[in-house]
């Protein structure tokens, strides 16, 4: 059994005292032996088995240490693995080549599509969007009957060069019937309007009286309108009944085209 030197130095002590008691007690005055006490075994024994602990203690302390040593060494290797993972997005080229795309100015917007240079751009604006619109010629107010029979809108594109108008695709033509639960010009305007046909209806009064005004929902060339109608009177084309109301972009003026443009339809031009 192998002891540390404190252990046997204390182990050494307590024999080399009981040893020496045990000497001066064996040999009396005149010479004598004499009988002498028990050693203490028990206290032997446990010095002994303390001892023999010792270098287990030790062990575990140590053991103990080198745990703490590993855990510490583990988060170490966590950091460094998600360090190494940063940066590693780092090397990707597209990190640090990113392009954001600012305005200033109104009506214009901008987004950044593929990787384009880096710089300033100016763009002008020469032309805006704006929606078709139209009016009846005066009548004396809201209440005057107009006429009866069926009014036709479409939106589409009109196209002066030419003189075309192309219905817009996906969209068909919506037809309002106007009797005489609605023959007036208040009347009409409110049968447009709940018609959902992409076109408002609105009465204009002035010193002139009050119009009909017809205006598309959006704007942009493809959404200009036609107005046609199927008069009760028989003649859709010409300015008596409901026929007054009729706006052919491409008829014309007093035979289909009965209402005047006030505005036309137009996308927004830029440069």
């Amino acid at each position: 059994m192998t002891v540390s030197s404190t252990t046997s130095n204390s182990l050494a002590s307590l024999l080399g005292s009981t040893l020496n008691s045990v000497n001066s007690n064996t040999t009396g005055s005149t010479g004598s032996p004499i009988s002498v006490g028990p050693i203490d075994v028990n206290t032997l024994v446990s010095e002994l088995i303390r001892a023999d602990s010792q270098p287990m203690n030790q062990l575990q302390q140590r053991e103990s240490g080198v745990q703490s040593q590993l855990s510490a060494y583990g988060q170490i290797q966590s950091a460094l693995s998600s360090l190494q993972s940063a940066a590693t997005a780092l090397t990707v080229g597209s990190a640090f080549s990113a392009e954001q795309a600012t305005v200033s100015g109104n009506g214009v917007g901008a987004s950044v599509n593929g990787t384009p240079a880096t710089g300033s751009y100016s763009i002008t604006v020469s032309q805006l969007a704006q929606a078709q619109s139209a009016a009846s010629t005066p009548f004396a107010n809201a209440s005057t009957v107009i006429g009866t029979g069926t009014l036709t809108l479409q939106l589409g594109t009109y196209k002066s060069t030419g003189n075309t108008f192309t219905a817009q695709s996906g969209s068909s033509p919506v037809n309002i019937t106007i009797n005489s639960s609605n023959d007036t010009l208040g009347g009409i305007a409110t049968a447009i309007n709940s018609a959902g046909a992409g076109v408002s209806a609105s009465v204009v009064t002035d010193n002139s009286g009050s119009r009909l005004v017809l205006s598309s929902g959006n704007t942009g060339a493809a959404n200009a309108f036609s107005l046609t109608v199927a008069d009760s009177d028989g003649n859709n084309t010409d300015a008596s009944g409901l026929s007054q109301l009729a706006f052919d972009p491409t008829a014309t003026a007093g035979a289909g085209k009965n209402m005047a443009p006030t505005q036309s339809a137009q996308d927004a031009q830029y440069s």
